[in-house]
């Protein structure tokens, strides 16, 4: 009987261990934190805006006599045989384009095309002559490739491509207190060349919408149109002289960017 009791009691202690156990508070690991990746920006995609600066040539204008007496003055100093002309302005107009990005590397192709208010005249007076000429750009036009790196917002790229505007080069020689011009000569047309340059382009995260972001950038542009030779005529349909104008030039400006496409 004795042992009946005691394994009754152990029996009942064991049972009321376990219930007591199932009261007590359970005690987990709190769950990971569950991860969100952050977008990373990226380039691709299409893009327009707008752009403003400063641009200036280093073109020369040289003159040559396709007569003996026309180069004689010439050699005399009383034309002038070459002339410094250095048009410059303000720029600013558009441009629209689209970018693609593999890794770091940015491939894009852009155009634009902006007014440029190049307009210089140069004069030379000497022996009773005055010689004139004159260099104007109106617009410029570029059709160019575009070849970046980017550090995220940032990208520094390098461009080049195809350059036009519409170009003005006239040449005269006068006499001085004349009314009409002795010679005079002028082309006005549109010349193409080449454009080769570069720039730095961020993308302003405070101005980010989703899949769109605005960006701002710095650019700068060596354009050559190419020379262009103009001949003055006298009254009498004779050519007289033959004047080789140089233009190129250099442009500096900012650009702002609606940039579409995105994460």
């Amino acid at each position: 009987m004795k042992k009946v009791l005691l394994s009754t009691v152990a029996a009942l202690s064991v049972l009321s261990g376990a219930a007591l156990a199932a009261d007590l508070p359970y005690r987990q690991a709190a769950p990971a934190p569950a991860f969100v990746a952050v977008p990373v920006f990226t380039w691709t995609g299409l893009y327009l805006g707008g752009n403003a600066g400063y641009g200036f040539s280093q073109g020369n204008a040289t003159t040559a006599g396709l007569t003996p007496f026309a180069q004689g003055a010439i050699n005399a100093g009383a034309i002038a045989h070459g002339a410094k002309i250095e048009p410059d302005g303000f720029v600013g107009g558009g441009q629209i384009g689209y970018n693609w990005q593999v890794g770091s590397v940015v491939l894009g192709l852009e155009t634009d095309i902006q007014y440029t208010g190049f307009k210089k005249t140069v004069g030379y007076q000497a022996l009773g002559f005055d010689t004139s000429s004159r260099s104007t750009t109106d617009y410029l036009g570029t059709v160019r490739g575009r070849v970046g790196y980017a550090f995220d917002r940032w990208m520094i790229y390098a461009t080049g491509g195809l350059a036009y505007g519409n170009v003005f080069n006239s040449h005269s020689v006068s006499a001085i207190g004349g009314v009409a011009p002795l010679t005079y000569g002028a082309k006005d047309d549109m010349k193409t060349g080449y454009t080769v340059g570069g720039g730095i382009e961020y993308a302003m995260p405070v101005f980010n919408f989703g899949a769109s972001a605005a960006t701002v950038k710095l650019e700068y542009l060596y354009y050559d149109l190419g020379d262009r030779t103009v001949t003055s005529l006298n009254g009498n349909g004779t050519p007289i002289f033959a004047t080789k104008f140089q233009n190129d030039g250099h442009i500096v400006r900012a650009g702002l960017n609606w940039k579409f496409g995105g994460f």
